[in-house]
């Protein structure tokens, strides 16, 4: 969750030209776009969902997937580069937007998290995670 303190820095970060980072990751078929996000959010540092009105001039989707950093905001986004009936012969492509002072440095760490995810975790599905009851963990220390 994205605390309170931050909200001035995303306004802020709006004013900025957006630095817009594509590093050439096109994924073939259909993926889970769920465990990239899962993944991004136990390895990246700020990360958060951004979610926006319809018609919003910042992001295009009404959710994304969002890092928030150095009064900086970075943004994960995609489009379709080939549609097809057979979802095998679909293509992808991510791309990084970055807003704000830091917007190269940020945008280039979320692309970081994206090609290491693409080489190290796409293929083998979610994260293992440990849930653990809050009372447990507190009775645990």
């Amino acid at each position: 969750m994205l605390d309170r303190d931050a909200i001035p820095a995303v306004e802020q970060a709006q004013e900025f030209v957006p630095a817009r980072t594509h590093h050439g990751l096109v994924v073939p078929g259909i993926f889970n776009f769920e465990i990239l996000q899962v993944y991004a959010a136990t390895t990246l540092p700020g990360f958060f969902r951004l979610a926006t009105s319809k018609g919003s001039a910042l992001v295009a989707q009404q959710i994304a997937a969002a890092m928030l950093s150095d009064g900086s905001l970075a943004y994960l986004t995609y489009r379709k580069v080939t549609d097809a009936p057979d979802p095998a012969d679909r293509l992808t492509e991510f791309f990084i937007h970055g807003y704000g002072p830091a917007s190269d440095e940020l945008a280039e760490r979320f692309a970081d998290c994206v090609r290491t995810w693409d080489h190290q975790s796409r293929e083998s599905g979610y994260p293992p995670m440990t849930v653990q009851h809050p009372e447990r963990a507190t009775a645990d220390r």
